[in-house]
Formats: structure tokens, C-alpha cells, sequence
């Protein structure tokens, strides 16, 4: 556990890589679905369940069901799916519900997709709409009342995969086979390639006959997560493993009292996908940090750090700028490496700009967002209020700094992502948290502001954060989480590395880079 300012303890940005997981769970059912265009058998689908597991620990469970309909007037197939999950992150328990309606035509392609992810009070939702004669997909989506819209166009080189457990659509699984789909992600509402492989064949166990399958091994590689699937032509899925660096997750197919039994333990004869005993880590947040080569002593006080990060998934993820210098991008296998060169110093508030902005540039940086509510009448009263009749941008946004960090408390175990509104109406959160709720408020107040998503250090480790930069004459990196003001400091440490910016769903970027970094530290400076 960090030794942070107890404001700050247990504010690291983990949730999100939970819904990740709960995606993945979704995903794994489908990641071979699309081998061959084939009409489906409704004889086949049945009701499927599958317990899931960190190790020998149950952590939820998942359900599918299907059933014939008629969806405007045609023939469909309605899929139903459940997911339930729990897992540790920096001492609390993070659980989320989720649930999923897709209809599908004869084909498998999906016609309409509706989400639901909640945990505690608060409640991610996405709708979809495919249109195939536009090949436009129309998305409705945010937490509470907010409702965002957003048009995607529809890729035509591959399938758009439905939940579905179904590699058994007719098609024959054979080693070798690879195939490119795309899926809808319900984080970032884009869709996201995922290519499957057929590697092999393995011996698999399955707990609802008891019997023991020859089934074929399929490699599914994600934008955010790995996963490895144990299928059959004939009986479908049963059994996954997904992962995020050292975090792995079990699905196995069982029935139903079981999948539905939170003190039971798995009775999975395979080893996971390395061939090796799976010993899983006691957090998940702790598990997924980046571990460094060297200790950062009082790391909240470094004006100047110099690193080496490799494993960077691509070039858009690599960020240059004032503070931020980034130099030497080398090409590895399948990754990027690159030396960042991070220096922070103290803002001269003389210096300054005064409100209102005339430059409309960073008219961008003033708007409404999806999740970035500014228009919400709370919003814009407490905004004012802070504001008062103080002119300087940068003041405006310290004190708006201030009023979050006092306002907020931390509580990791909300595990979706959130409006400023339900931020600002349930004040409790991560950094994520913090970061949305300051960003609406400074635009609000008319401050340029933008989100970072990145990693910081504490104790040994970079942990995956969020913050926030104004631009006040220049841009200046505030973060609410960390700062507190019963012992201030008056600029943003250098540990601070960004590898996204911009809206709540640019922030999301970052999620590429999870237990995928390491970091080489080659000096620092207090």
C-alpha cells in the first residue's frame, strides 16, 4: 500500500481496466465466431454458463441465452448475456454488473447492441444501431441522464462480432485458420480490431458433461488484453483464459448452480496458456504497475526525471511537448521505446492570462464532451462561485484544484467510467474521477482545459493515473488527486508521464499501454 497523503491513497486510476476484463469476458464468447458466413442453427444455441476465476478464487460469472424473435418484422436471433464480477484493487472490492441485448440477423450480423455496465450506484449505457444499407452504426451512451451520440462507419473487410458462443455458426475449426473481426468497445465507442488464430488442439474437461474433449486452441489478440479459447465445433466454448500483464482470468463452462456458487473453486485440469501453474497476485492494480529499476525518493517533490519506456503499443500514444520531451523512438518487436525527458517547475501566476480567452484556438478545451457535462446548472453555479470575480486563469483553476481535491473522497471500488454529474452528485472516486469532475468545472469557469492519462510513481511502481493540464498562457499540469492542500506543492512532480490527452474518451487511449510497459530510470532530480 502507498504511503501517500491519506487524500490521495487510494485514488490510482484501476477501475477501468475492470471494465476491460468484463469486455474481455464478453469478447472471449466471441472471438472465433466469424470463420465462415454460414446461416445459424438455432438447434445449437442453447443456454450457456461460465464460472470465472482468478486462480483457484471465484470472482463472478457469466451467462448466455438465445432465442428466436422477429426483429422489425424479420427473423432474428435475440442473445441475452450476464456478467458478474469482483476483484481486488488497492484494498477495496471494485464489482461490476453487466448486461447485454444484441439481436442478430440469420447471418450473425449484429442489427442492435445495448449495454449496461454498473457498480454501485452509478451505471455506464450503450445503444447501437446498425445500419448495413449506410453501413453506419448510430451509438447512444454516457452514466445517468447524460446521452452522447456518436456515428461510427461500419468496417466492411470483416464481421462485426455478437456475443455469441459460437464458433459453431457451421463453420469447421481447423488449425492455422486466422480471422480479422472488429467489435464494438463500449470505453472509447470504437470499433476495435481482434484477430483469431486456431494454434492446436489440447485436451479439455468439461464440467457441465463431465466428459473430456479434444478441443482446438484459439489465440485471440486484443487492442487492450490477450486471450486463449478451448473450443469444439460441435459443443462450443469451454474454457478461456484472458489477461492484462500478470493479471489473468479463468472462464470455464459449468452448470448453472455452479457458475452461480461464489464459495466454489476450480477444477481446471489445464495449466494456463504458458504451460505453467497460474499463481495469481493479491491486487490488481498493484499487479498491473510497472515495477522500476530504481528507487524515486520523494517522488512528489522531482522537478526532473529522465527515462527509457518500452513497449509502447504505437506512435499515437507517444506524446512530445513543453514538458514532456520525448527523443531516440526506436522500433522493437511489435513495440516502440523512446526517452522522455519530463521537467516540472513552478508556474509564475503573474504570468498568467486573464479571463475571458480571446483566443479561440482552444476553443476545444471550453466545450461539452461526452462524460464532460459543463452545461449541467450545478456545474456551472459551483464553477462561478469558485470563480468569483478573480481574473487570472491560472488562480481560477488552482482554486477549482483546491475545491476538488477538498470535495472528493477516494473510493476505488467504483468500477465504471463516469459524468462530471454523477461525479459531482456522488463525490467519491479515483483519479479518473477527480480529473472529469475538475475538467468540467474548469471549462466551465472558461479555463482551456484537457485530461492526461498516463503513469506516476509511488513506492517502486508506476501506477496507472489520470490528471488534468490548463492552459493559462501555457499549459500547466494540475492534478486534484495528489494535491492537498494541508501541505501543498506548487507544481506537478515530473514522475508524471503522459501517454493520452484530450476528452474523457482520449483518456481512454491509455488503456493500450497496461501491463504492456517498462520502464528504465536514468536520472532524477528533486
Amino acid at each position: 500500500m502507498f504511503s501517500l497523503p491519506v487524500p490521495a491513497r487510494h485514488s490510482f486510476r484501476a477501475a477501468p481496466f475492470l471494465v476491460l476484463f468484463l469486455l474481455g469476458i464478453s469478447l472471449l464468447t466471441r472471438s472465433a465466431s466469424a470463420l465462415a458466413q454460414t446461416k445459424i442453427d438455432l438447434a445449437a444455441l442453447r443456454p450457456v454458463w461460465y464460472g470465472m476465476y482468478l486462480g483457484k478464487d471465484k470472482v463472478g460469472y457469466t451467462s448466455l441465452n438465445f432465442k428466436a424473435v422477429r426483429y422489425h418484422n424479420q427473423p432474428a436471433i435475440e442473445l441475452d448475456s450476464d456478467a458478474r464480477m469482483t476483484l481486488s484493487m488497492l484494498g477495496s472490492k471494485v464489482e461490476q454488473i453487466s448486461t447485454q441485448q444484441t439481436f442478430m440477423d440469420r447471418e450473425g450480423r449484429i442489427l442492435r447492441e445495448v449495454m449496461d455496465i454498473r457498480s454501485q450506484a452509478s451505471t455506464m449505457h450503450l445503444e447501437a444501431d446498425f445500419n448495413y444499407k449506410t453501413y453506419k452504426a448510430e451509438c447512444r451512451f454516457g452514466t445517468g441522464d447524460e446521452k452522447n451520440r456518436k456515428t461510427l462507419n461500419i468496417p466492411k473487410d470483416a464481421a462485426i462480432l455478437a456475443d455469441t458462443n459460437l464458433p459453431t455458426l457451421g463453420a469447421k475449426m481447423k488449425v492455422g485458420q486466422r480471422t480479422t473481426q472488429y467489435y464494438l468497445d463500449p470505453i472509447s465507442i470504437t470499433f476495435q480490431k481482434a484477430v483469431a488464430n486456431v494454434t492446436g488442439r489440447a485436451q479439455v474437461r468439461d464440467l457441465v458433461t463431465g466428459k473430456t474433449f479434444e478441443a482446438f486452441v484459439t489465440s485471440s489478440n486484443l487492442a487492450q488484453m490477450k486471450m486463449t479459447s478451448y473450443e469444439t465445433d460441435r459443443e462450443g466454448m469451454l474454457r478461456a483464459e484472458m489477461g492484462i500483464g500478470p493479471i489473468q482470468i479463468v472462464m470455464q463452462r459449468e452448470p448453472k448452480a455452479r457458475a452461480l456458487n461464489e464459495k466454489d473453486f476450480a477444477l481446471l485440469p489445464l495449466p494456463n496458456s504458458s504451460g505453467k501453474t497460474y499463481i495469481p497476485p493479491k491486487d490488481f492494480a498493484v499487479a498491473t504497475a510497472i515495477v522500476s529499476d530504481k528507487t524515486i525518493t520523494d517522488p512528489r517533490k522531482v522537478h526532473s526525471l529522465d527515462v527509457v519506456i518500452s513497449g509502447i503499443p504505437n506512435k499515437d500514444l507517444i506524446l512530445s511537448d513543453e514538458r514532456q520531451r520525448v527523443e531516440g523512438i526506436k522500433n522493437g518487436k511489435g513495440s516502440l521505446s523512446a526517452e522522455y525527458h519530463v521537467r516540472s517547475e513552478e508556474f509564475d501566476a503573474a504570468q498568467s492570462l486573464n479571463l475571458p480567452l480571446e483566443d479561440t484556438s482552444f476553443q476545444p478545451y471550453l466545450v461539452k464532451a461526452p462524460y464532460l457535462d459543463i452545461e449541467n446548472p450545478d456545474i456551472i453555479a459551483t464553477a462561478q462561485k469558485i470563480r468569483g470575480e478573480e481574473k487570472s486563469i491560472y488562480k481560477v483553476a488552482t482554486a477549482i484544484r483546491d475545491w476538488v481535491s477538498n470535495s472528493m473522497t477516494p473510493d476505488p471500488s467504483i468500477g465504471v467510467p463516469r459524468s462530471a454529474t454523477d461525479i459531482f452528485n456522488h463525490r467519491r472516486g479515483v483519479c479518473r474521477d477527480y480529473s472529469t469532475l475538475f475538467t468540467a468545472l474548469a471549462r466551465s469557469a472558461g479555463v482551456p482545459t484537457r485530461l492526461c492519462a498516463g503513469i506516476v510513481y509511488a513506492e517502486g511502481r508506476f501506477f496507472y493515473h489520470a490528471w488534468a493540464e490548463c492552459y493559462v498562457g501555457k499549459w500547466v499540469t494540475l492534478d486534484p488527486t495528489l494535491y492537498s492542500t494541508k501541505s501543498p506543492t506548487p507544481y506537478v512532480d515530473a514522475t508524471h508521464i503522459k501517454f493520452a490527452q484530450g476528452d474523457v474518451i482520449e483518456m481512454f487511449q491509455s488503456t493500450a499501454v497496461v501491463g504492456k510497459l517498462g520502464v528504465k530510470v536514468l536520472h532524477f532530480s528533486n
